[in-house]
């Protein structure tokens, strides 16, 4: 049963209470809503408890979707790929799993850029142009009994793919763009997570070839900085 008795209705609202069906302002009855999906509508305590064994069902699928519509519009307002105008998942823990993707590539990009441009041997030969026909792909897995972000999505493999015709035409427009600004060229990097994918592009100099890390090793020092 809600904790709460809840916040009275405005007065546009329907003031009749669900169970007894007294109205607000009648026999000094005054109407207030579910403290929990804010929808169901009780003249009082008594009638709220009465009226749980009812009320329970739609009132969780209220919440659900409540909480399914403010993690969506989160996911669109963080930048996730999530078109504004696809069709919202019916699946809560869908959600709940791509905002932890999505968080899980903002919070280690710069571990991610790093490991790629190390995995495509950019770091040794910047100029290659390899990253105009690969990109870097990590393959995760979610374990959602964790309650820490690094280890509800953990670090699976990592590998060079090669693009596709289109995103490779795609891929020589942005490095264009990239060298027009002052770079070498601009690699992509792509997360998958059980059907989910969230990608980020980020653009490199040659600076690039300062960085120690063989390419030997780049994996084995990523999984230490996840594992952090």
């Amino acid at each position: 049963m809600p904790d709460s008795y809840g916040q009275r209705p405005k007065k546009a609202d329907v003031l009749t209470c669900m169970r007894c069906a007294k109205e607000a302002g009648r026999d000094g009855a005054s109407i207030r809503r579910c403290g929990r999906c804010n929808r169901a509508t009780y003249c009082g305590k008594e009638c709220q408890t009465m009226d749980w064994p009812t009320h329970k069902i739609e009132c969780r699928q209220i919440v659900q979707e409540m909480e399914l519509l403010r993690l969506t519009d989160q996911l669109r307002a963080d930048g996730a790929n999530l078109p504004i105008n696809s069709k919202i998942p019916t699946n809560l823990s869908l959600v709940i799993m791509k905002k932890d993707l999505h968080n899980f590539v903002e919070r280690y990009r710069k571990q991610f850029c790093m490991s790629a441009l190390f995995a495509l041997g950019l770091t040794t030969d910047p100029t290659s142009g390899r990253h105009t026909i690969e990109c870097f792909v990590l393959t995760l897995s979610y374990h959602s009994d964790e309650t820490q972000l690094n280890k509800r999505v953990q670090y699976v493999s990592g590998q060079a793919r090669t693009f596709g015709a289109v995103m490779k035409r795609m891929r020589e427009s942005e490095d264009l763009e990239a060298k027009r600004d002052g770079f070498i060229g601009c690699v992509r990097m792509m997360a998958e997570l059980d059907g989910l994918s969230d990608a980020v592009e980020f653009r490199f100099g040659m600076d690039v070839t300062q960085w120690v890390m063989g390419e030997m090793v780049w994996e084995a020092n990523l999984k230490r900085l996840l594992a952090a």
